[in-house]
């Protein structure tokens, strides 16, 4: 289980990690169940990060919420807080089914 950690020092040296970053919580919710020493980190009332191992790598890991300014200020988190050398993005950004196309009036 995740337990909270209070902020890094200043003066730590940053450990370098993956980033894995997606916009629900339900899309990282897999991770939670593979990634081993887990830590949560909260940042104000919007962000929860969790460090911890997967597959013996440093990673790091939280969902963003859903938006660019919310994606963009969670990886400058995760890069600036965590030390992520290298991110990625995941989950479905609006995979779902295709909806059928909206069908216009006809007029006269």
């Amino acid at each position: 289980p995740a337990h909270s950690m209070p902020l890094p020092s200043a003066t730590a040296a940053p450990v370098a990690r993956f980033g894995i970053l997606a916009a629900m919580p339900a899309e990282i919710a897999a991770l939670r169940k593979v990634v081993t020493d887990q830590v949560e980190h909260k940042r104000g009332e919007v962000f929860s990060f969790t460090t911890g191992k997967l597959e013996g790598c440093e990673v790091v890991f939280g969902a963003s919420n859903v938006g660019m300014v919310f994606a963009a200020s969670a990886a400058t988190t995760m890069i600036s807080e965590f030390g992520a050398t290298k991110l990625v993005f995941s989950g479905v950004a609006g995979g779902g089914p295709p909806r059928p196309p909206r069908r216009r009036p006809q007029t006269g």
